[in-house]
């Protein structure tokens, strides 16, 4: 049984030498997908008008960072979202009000306000490389959250990025080893009865000189006659088909600064 695969290629990068990431690459067959998905096409006009570059997209992710109290005494819930355009990426922040839900935890009670907008400036075109992994021989037996050391504000991106095949992760993690700013996530696109259609993987890792993206992506056709086990087991051995965009960000960007603020 076969999931469906895009075009046959090699491995992203060639690696050697000391891999900058260790450990197999774990199974999505071990995870229940479920939460919400943001798109920035919910974030506030101000937000999105802020942020329009005109040279194309690359990729886009909106995280939900955690919760806090405004001065005003709201309880409010936090996001981060980044834009990769072939000319600079845009970071920025906007926050909700939100109270307490009946079954436990918060539930919003507003729109998304606008908070800030950063704006890292390329210095040269971007580069790129794609290529189609395999991950089923590395496929970890158990599971974990990351490397050992990873900060905490890093821990959702660890968790996204531990899907991804190990030459993946040690090519991108070459070229931005320390970030300042890394942000990932996985979503899978699945039908109203829970079977798997595609999923995907989207990261940043920034640092005060540099950018990578990595876009990874993979689809599994239906199987005849077979359950949501099925194919969740085969989703998880599906090549994912990987772009990575990398470029170096200008000496004098006044991205500089506000990275360390991040």
């Amino acid at each position: 049984m076969n999931g469906q695969q895009g075009p046959q290629g090699g491995a992203l990068i060639r690696v050697t030498g000391t891999l900058a990431t260790t450990g197999p690459a774990q199974s999505t067959e071990r995870i229940s997908f479920g939460g919400e998905v943001i798109t920035w096409d919910q974030l506030p006009a101000q937000t999105r008008r802020l942020a329009r570059r005109r040279a194309a997209l690359i990729a886009e992710v909106v995280e939900l960072d955690g919760h806090a109290l405004a001065k005003d005494g709201r309880a409010l819930e936090s996001a981060t979202a980044w834009r990769a355009h072939e000319d600079a990426v845009v970071v920025v922040t906007v926050v909700r009000p939100v109270a307490p839900a009946a079954a436990g935890g918060t539930r919003p009670v507003g729109p998304w306000e606008h908070r800030t907008v950063r704006v890292l400036e390329a210095s040269g075109p971007v580069r790129r490389r794609r290529g189609v992994v395999d991950v089923a021989d590395e496929l970890a037996p158990g599971t974990r959250t990351g490397r050992a050391g990873t900060p905490a504000r890093h821990a959702q991106a660890a968790e996204a990025w531990s899907y991804l095949p190990h030459v993946v992760r040690a090519a991108a993690e070459r070229l931005v080893p320390e970030p300042l700013l890394w942000m990932a996530q996985l979503v899978q696109e699945q039908t109203a009865d829970g079977f798997p259609v595609r999923q995907d993987v989207r990261s940043l890792r920034l640092s005060a000189e540099r950018a990578v993206v990595v876009v990874a992506t993979r689809s599994l056709a239906s199987i005849p006659s077979a359950g949501v086990n099925v194919h969740v087991a085969q989703m998880a051995r599906v090549p994912w088909v990987v772009e990575q965009v990398g470029f170096d960000l200008g000496e004098a960007s006044a991205g500089r600064t506000l990275l360390d603020r991040v």
